[in-house]
């Protein structure tokens, strides 16, 4: 029987389903998305690895957050002008994403993207126009199996070895601190999702 995951070419453009695939998928599921975006076995393998990291990272993130507000529902101020607890903020990415707003940065996305295989962080504003990490430090992240860009609006690495989740946070440390300090206050995340979780604090901080 076909599988409900690749019955049609769309269902392998869907990013849940892909996820699932990665994660939970039968040896012939895996193959099928192998044949469909062309890959090598070894790169197959290594999207299932990240896949099965970033679904592991959200479920002890969410495991953690329902704890934190079942027993202190009322933040911080940092985590209010973040607009989300910092239970809510993948683990490899969480000390990073605090330091940068401490030192000015206007965070609002962070953490992992592209099913696993990318790690990024997001900014309100274009604080990294023309900006360039040291040389040396991008050539050992690259021997790492890292590909770093730097956009004026966000900061991301392709990972193209499997690292473990301490060696992901190890390097958005080392890039925290090879990042300006802005020496300006943040101005609180203006997403949606922000201003809702600050309306819905409202009733802690009056």
């Amino acid at each position: 029987m076909q599988s409900k995951f690749h019955s049609v070419e769309e269902d392998l453009r869907n990013e849940e389903i892909v996820a699932s695939i990665l994660e939970n998928g039968t040896p012939e599921e895996l193959e099928s998305l192998r044949l469909f975006y062309k890959l090598t076995p070894e790169q197959i393998e290594l999207w299932r690895k990240l896949a099965k990291l970033r679904g592991r990272t959200h479920r002890r993130m969410e495991k953690e957050a329902k704890k934190r507000i079942e027993e202190n529902p009322l933040t911080t101020k940092e985590e209010l002008s973040l607009g989300t607890y910092k239970e809510w903020i993948e683990l490899q990415v969480r000390e990073t994403v605090f330091n940068l707003r401490r030192k000015g940065y206007t965070t609002y996305q962070s953490g992992f993207s592209d099913l696993g295989r990318e790690q990024r962080i997001s900014f309100e504003k274009n604080h990294l126009k023309n900006f360039q990490l040291p040389k040396e430090l991008i050539r050992q992240l690259e021997r790492k199996g890292v590909s770093l860009k730097i956009e004026p609006d966000s900061i991301s690495f392709k990972l193209n070895r499997y690292l473990k989740l301490n060696e992901i946070k190890e390097i958005w440390g080392r890039i925290e601190r090879n990042l300006p300090d802005l020496k300006q206050p943040v101005e609180p995340c203006k997403t949606s999702a922000a201003d809702f979780f600050r309306k819905q604090q409202e009733k802690f901080w009056g």
